[in-house]
């Protein structure tokens, strides 16, 4: 059985929408993700341009879900899932990357984190997000 996220839009929707924190170093990437996030009524509380920033505005925010940019400056977006998951081992997690041939990126799913690769398209996107904050952490 197929499931829609839960918008502001929905009548039956639970009091908020999901909550998304987008992080990626490219300003137009993360204006493009939170036009495609925002117009289908789910809500994007902040945003991050690097690990740093996703560490300290995931302590504040706590959103439902973290879409993760691959590369970032500094520490990666790699880096940055294993410091959320020591921060919050029930963290749920989206990886954007454009890297599509990567053993470690293949092996996400069995942490619990689904991987959309760039271009993003809201349909891959919706069904990463449901799967994301469907999925246990598998963290042990």
């Amino acid at each position: 059985m197929k499931t829609r996220l839960k918008t502001a839009k929905d009548r039956s929707a639970a009091p908020s929408p999901v909550r998304v924190l987008v992080a990626d170093d490219s300003a137009f990437a993360r204006a493009h993700l939170r036009q495609l996030i925002s117009s289908r009524g789910l809500d994007v509380v902040g945003e991050a341009a690097n690990a740093a920033e996703v560490l300290d505005r995931y302590s504040v925010l706590r959103p439902d879900v973290v879409t993760m940019d691959l590369i970032m400056p500094g520490l990666t977006g790699l880096d940055a899932i294993l410091a959320l998951r020591d921060l919050d081992p029930d963290c749920k997690i989206v990886l954007i990357t454009a890297v599509r041939e990567d053993p470690i990126i293949k092996g996400l799913p069995a942490m619990g984190i689904s991987v959309v690769h760039k271009p993003v398209r809201w349909r891959e996107l919706e069904t990463a997000l449901r799967g994301s904050l469907s999925a246990n952490s598998g963290a042990s």
